[in-house]
């Protein structure tokens, strides 16, 4: 899960003791200064959101799904 917050985008990254914020190509462990306009891990959402403060996050649902998405056969991707 990810979600912005003013300026930054936090997000739950175990692997660094929690809370993270995006750093521009990674995510960095969260400040204490970073940590006081935020409820820890308990904030962070998993609703989908448009354009809010420049992020947008749209998700893929389990389950049976109508949802149609057009990809660029000309662009690289990676699946995980």
């Amino acid at each position: 899960m990810y979600t912005p917050r003013g300026s930054h985008i936090y997000a739950n990254c175990p692997a660094l003791g929690g809370l993270c914020v995006w750093a521009g190509d990674h995510f960095d462990p969260a400040t204490l200064d970073g940590r006081s306009g935020i409820d820890g891990i308990a904030a962070l959402t998993g609703k989908t959101f448009e354009n809010e403060n420049g992020w947008t996050k749209r998700g893929f649902g389990v389950g049976q799904s109508d949802s149609n998405f057009v990809i660029d056969e000309a662009i690289n991707l990676n699946f995980w």
